[in-house]
């Protein structure tokens, strides 16, 4: 007895309430644990182990075993249970047109359009277009294309594009001519220098090694061009300086032309005013006065 009391006088009150508080608490875990593992294991008849609340659990589908083929079992069942297929399937009437959030139906407005509609055949309000589609009203014919004239009429238009063409933009062909014109004036005076050098130096250059019959011949050519130019100079005439002034008179010509020009000429005939009819001073009753 001695030990005993020796170790009951030993503990505290506070001690031994807190062990009999961790008893209870590990004995709660202990069949909260049980209680999940029995749960756990329970075989549910559609999705396996899973827990539901009693709402859920009469709303699922009871499982039964296949129909007997004896006659008397089916009469018996029958007899016993009348509302059978009622009691199977009477809960799960409308789950095919109401979600599974068990949503109200949303209503529809039978309209004075529908109204009007619901006997009249669907092709004259809701037919689907054709794949040929035409419209209303008749389309233009083509306009007609210069393939359908004759050969000669062919050629005919395409010089008259051309010329229309050089009607319509004339400042452009003005100044391509301009510059075809001055081309063959610095070509053909590249040539003058070329030969004028050739001529100067033909002592100096190498030239090619020609037969006795070829060198005759270009010695009568030669001859023939200074004979030539003798008697040009001697009568007043240069070939070289009137070749020259083509080329020259053809530039003017081109720089002349009238779309190239600052502002049109005054066409003849037009009348001349007695006063320059320029500036700021000049108001409207001065035209009847200089005129």
């Amino acid at each position: 007895m001695a030990p005993a009391a020796s170790e009951s006088y030993g503990r505290s009150p506070m001690s031994e309430a807190c062990a009999g508080t961790l008893q209870d608490l590990l004995g709660d875990l202990d069949r909260a644990a049980e209680a999940g593992r029995k749960a756990a294991t329970d075989v549910r008849p559609d999705h396996g182990p899973r827990i539901m609340t009693a709402a859920e659990e009469g709303l699922r589908a009871a499982w039964r075993p296949p129909p007997s083929r004896n006659k008397e079992d089916v009469k018996r069942e029958m007899q016993a249970d009348r509302a059978r297929n009622f009691a199977r399937f009477g809960k799960q009437a409308g789950s095919d047109f109401e979600p599974a959030c068990s949503k109200r139906l949303k209503p529809r407005v039978l309209d004075p359009w529908t109204e009007e509609r619901k006997d009249v055949p669907d092709r004259t309000f809701a037919k689907s277009y054709s794949t040929i589609q035409f419209h209303a009203h008749s389309e233009p014919l083509p306009e007609p294309h210069s393939s359908l004239c004759s050969k000669h009429y062919q050629e005919v238009l395409r010089q008259h594009q051309r010329e229309r063409d050089k009607h319509i933009n004339p400042v452009y062909h003005a100044l391509q001519r301009v510059k075809k014109v001055e081309e063959q004036l610095q070509n053909h005076e590249y040539k003058r220098q070329l030969t004028r050098d050739m001529v100067s130096r033909s002592a100096a250059l190498a030239l090619p090694t020609y037969s006795n019959n070829v060198k005759s011949t270009l010695a009568k050519a030669r001859r023939a061009i200074a004979t030539g130019r003798q008697f040009g100079l001697a009568v007043g005439v240069d070939r070289l300086v009137q070749e020259e002034d083509r080329d020259k008179a053809r530039l003017e010509k081109a720089k002349s032309a009238p779309a190239l020009a600052l502002h049109p000429q005054t066409p003849q005939g037009a009348a001349k005013h007695l006063r320059n009819w320029t500036g700021p001073d000049h108001p409207a009753r001065c035209l009847r006065e200089s005129t």
